[in-house]
């Protein structure tokens, strides 16, 4: 391996060259993935569209193109699929709150989700633009409390608690954490988003948001449910059979691919899986109105876009009602 740098153009090289080299002509696998962990880095240490991150953006562009050749080169290329996906978008950062600290002053010991010791603390925060906050013995009375004061702070933009109801949570002005999927066995007893807007950042990229810390003033950052750090990257191309070209309006995501690739190796996806095969005439042709919900306490108002396809919703955009 490559030492390490900020950006990493030796470690795009190196991961090119096994996946190129190794994995498709040695290997010669039935299905094969490579992730370019750029230009998550530099969008959060050299900022979205400073010169650094502008050139690993070409680099993994180059490389990726270099896969695309080799692919083109082999006697089956036409019977090769080929997904395209990013995990994520992101948004500049605009300041700071952060939440534990301000937790700690506010009578509620906090230590970060990253901290290897508890003892002594009251709930766990962590952080980003969003974060879950755990109560460490349980207490729901100042999980409640908690969220009445977050609820009265100007940097808050969003605010989750596990409810019943599939939109409410449990304390008043709060959505469910039914209603972004957070609804599970491990699930925080309360979840914050950081205050964001959709205004344009130094560079004139779109999405503005506070962050807890952890990067500097100005980088990138995403886990929010901006429109911005939502929106993410999925193509599907070199299908031989049954494809077309075009854009599908229809809601996908992450959750999709793998079914999609049982699907192309003529393999049923198991019940268990949310997603559906983007060959599937109902990931192509399904066009779904987005479902606003919005709820608040006193002076805090917040808004959630929801795009519904059977029993997975698939948020687009949310945020605080000024």
């Amino acid at each position: 391996m490559p030492q390490r740098t900020l950006p990493r153009f030796e470690e795009t090289d190196y991961v090119t060259r096994v996946f190129t080299e190794h994995v498709l002509c040695e290997m010669d696998p039935d299905v094969a993935l490579i992730w370019f962990n750029k230009p998550d880095t530099s969008f959060h240490y050299k900022f979205l569209a400073s010169e650094d991150t502008n050139a690993i953006l070409h680099a993994v562009d180059a490389a990726f193109g270099r896969i695309l050749a080799a692919i083109m080169r082999r006697p089956d290329a036409n019977d090769i699929a080929i997904i395209a996906a990013s995990d994520h978008g992101q948004i500049s950062s605009s300041g700071v709150a952060d939440i534990a600290t301000l937790l700690t002053g506010a009578g509620h010991k906090a230590a970060r989700g990253s901290s290897r010791a508890i003892n002594g603390t009251d709930i766990t925060v962590t952080g980003g633009n969003m974060g879950a906050i755990r109560m460490v013995d349980g207490d729901m009375d100042r999980r409640d409390r908690i969220a009445r004061w977050l609820l009265q702070r100007d940097d808050i933009g969003m605010l989750f608690t596990p409810s019943d109801d599939p939109v409410l949570g449990a304390v008043d002005g709060t959505f469910s954490t039914a209603l972004v999927g957070l609804d599970h066995a491990r699930q925080p007893e309360l979840v914050y988003v950081l205050r964001s807007t959709t205004e344009a950042d130094a560079y004139g990229l779109p999405g503005l948001g506070l962050i807890t810390g952890g990067v500097p003033v100005g980088g990138g950052m995403h886990g929010g449910l901006n429109r911005h750090e939502l929106n993410t990257v999925l193509i599907l191309g070199g299908i031989a059979r049954g494809g077309r070209p075009g854009l599908s309006e229809a809601p996908s995501g992450i959750i999709d691919i793998a079914p999609t690739v049982l699907d192309l190796l003529g393999c049923k996806a198991p019940a268990s899986m949310r997603g559906i095969s983007l060959m599937s005439a109902d990931a192509r042709e399904q066009v779904v109105v987005p479902e606003v919900y919005e709820t608040g306490s006193g002076v805090f108002r917040q808004t959630l876009s929801v795009v519904c396809r059977g029993q997975h919703a698939f948020p687009i955009h949310g945020g605080r009602v000024d």
